[in-house]
């Protein structure tokens, strides 16, 4: 009997040193994006590799906008707020915001690098709208 005794206070005593020595999730990030014509500010959007993120878009132009990506694609999305999700031709994911509304968008990034994203409608990124996100490790 005392050997099994001891052996679950063993692994009990090991399950707590588990639990102490966990790292906490990583806070959540969230970055404000304004989007009119025909511009994304900021366009340059540093995020970490593992840590969520919530893109709060905010449409202040007088036209529809998207944000489209094949970065995107790649990861899982929540949407919260006045947006669609679709694809374009190329398999960019986009999300579309009318004028005046914010949408959400929050996943998880996955994968490290330098990944392109603009707004799908004809002509907004030949006109400048368009951006990066810079994924680091954490």
């Amino acid at each position: 009997r005392q050997p099994v005794a001891q052996m679950r206070l063993a692994v009990a005593a090991w399950c707590l040193l588990l639990l102490v020595g966990a790292a906490p999730p990583p806070a959540p990030l969230t970055v404000q994006v304004t989007v009119t014509e025909f511009a994304f500010t900021p366009n340059v959007l540093n995020l970490i590799e593992g840590r969520p993120v919530t893109l709060v878009l905010k449409n202040t132009g007088q036209i529809e906008h998207t944000m489209a990506s094949a970065y995107l694609a790649s990861q899982r999305l929540t949407l919260k707020g006045e947006s669609r999700e679709g694809e374009t031709d190329s398999k960019w994911k986009f999300v579309g915001i009318d004028p005046r509304e914010t949408a959400e968008i929050t996943f998880t990034p996955q994968g490290r690098g330098r990944f392109p994203f603009q707004c799908s409608i004809e002509g907004h990124a030949e006109a400048g709208m368009m951006g990066t996100f810079v994924v680091s490790p954490p």
